[in-house]
């Protein structure tokens, strides 16, 4: 059963994709600045990134996205890719539940579970209800699966990415407005540029210097929502002119950065 259920803020989704192409868009780092978002992986052949960290994903694990962090799935192979989608906003849930989340763990392993028994019944809520009551049907299963997930303790933790691909992202992360080239980071790190490009994409999935730009663009997007001018800022972000600036902002954002979220 897929579904796709939405209403401002607030979206539930059940996708399968038959034949996913890891060069789309919505595969590349991103965040949510107001949004929480739960994933709960269901089948497929992927590891997913949650703010540096690498899970390799199987069946029955359940991540919790925070507001603001950067996070992609990445696509191993193009083998069926199945999984549940929730986000939500802060307003959209219990006080009670808002306090615990944002001390809550970004991962858990829940198959088998009564979590995972509430993620999955949403596809029978789906198929059951009357169309005028399955947003509000949802809305209520969310507030369970939060209760569920804000208690529970037998957590078996995901594995993370290799520590060499650790230390790569370290060192991207704190360089990330200085690097001018790929042959900086290879000086660096005293790796070859067919090792370190190779390791990386198969790591992380995307071309480094793809994740450099992303990840200064994001940066950027945080300081223009707060009222930032683009054209003052470009430089301090990591780019040498505005052009390119503006050229990679629009094409990893999809939005030109006079767009000020609101």
């Amino acid at each position: 059963m897929q579904f796709d259920v939405r209403s401002g803020s607030i979206l539930f989704k059940h996708t399968i994709d038959e034949n996913p192409n890891p060069n789309e868009e919505r595969f590349k780092p991103h965040k949510h600045e107001d949004t929480y978002e739960l994933f709960y992986f269901i089948s497929g052949d992927a590891n997913f990134n949650i703010d540096g960290k690498q899970i390799e994903l199987r069946n029955g694990f359940l991540l919790l996205i925070k507001p603001g962090i950067v996070h992609n799935l990445i696509l191993k192979s193009n083998k069926p890719y199945e999984r549940i989608t929730i986000r939500f906003a802060d307003h959209e849930i219990p006080r009670q539940i808002r306090a615990e989340l944002k001390d809550t763990d970004d991962s858990f392993f829940v198959r088998n579970t009564q979590l995972s028994d509430e993620l999955m019944r949403l596809d029978v809520h789906y198929s059951s209800m009357d169309e005028d009551w399955i947003l509000y049907t949802f809305r209520n299963s969310l507030n369970v699966i939060l209760s569920y997930l804000v208690n529970y303790h037998a957590i078996e933790k995901p594995e993370y990415a290799p520590e060499d691909i650790k230390n790569i992202l370290e060192y991207l992360d704190d360089n990330l407005f200085s690097i001018d080239s790929i042959s900086t980071i290879c000086n660096d790190l005293h790796m070859s540029r067919s090792a370190l490009c190779k390791k990386f994409t198969d790591g992380y999935g995307i071309p480094i210097m793809t994740y450099v730009r992303v990840k200064r663009c994001l940066h950027a997007s945080t300081l223009i929502d707060k009222g930032a001018k683009p054209t003052e800022i470009y430089k301090e972000c990591g780019f040498n002119d505005y052009p390119s600036f503006y050229r990679a902002y629009k094409k990893y954002l999809r939005r030109p950065p006079s767009y000020k979220r609101l």
